[in-house]
């Protein structure tokens, strides 16, 4: 089956009287695999690798949400490394690249544990 993932995104601003408004873009993308996972976890100031479920084999996108108000959160795709700010309140939608034989992300929050909602789905296929 195709199509079975959509993403979409938009931004505006709008300051002083001028206006800058993207619209909406959407992509449709086919799922490599059958498995979607919609999950939160306590994200600690110590790293913590995100936990994807064992079902979810090779991510191709992940949407991350902090669901705190106060403390923003730092992500990476090696340990150690950040290259990625998540902030109070915020989203983060991130794409992988499809040669990687698998995904690992680390995340640390700032000041105090913080709680991330993730959505992810097995690899989906470039449009």
């Amino acid at each position: 089956m195709a199509n079975e993932v959509t993403l979409k995104t938009s931004s505006s601003a709008i300051k002083g009287g001028i206006s800058n408004v993207s619209g909406e873009q959407s992509v449709v993308l086919t799922m490599g695999g059958i498995h979607h996972a919609h999950f939160s976890q306590t994200i600690n100031t110590s790293e913590t690798q995100l936990a994807i479920p064992a079902n979810i084999i090779k991510p191709g996108y992940i949407h991350l949400k902090n669901r705190d108000a106060t403390n923003g959160v730092r992500v990476g795709y090696a340990t150690g490394v950040y290259k990625e700010y998540l902030p109070p309140g915020g989203i983060l939608l991130a794409s992988f690249d499809p040669s990687q034989t698998a995904v690992t992300v680390y995340l640390l929050a700032l000041n105090s544990a913080c709680t991330v909602e993730c959505r992810t789905s097995d690899f989906a296929a470039p449009p």
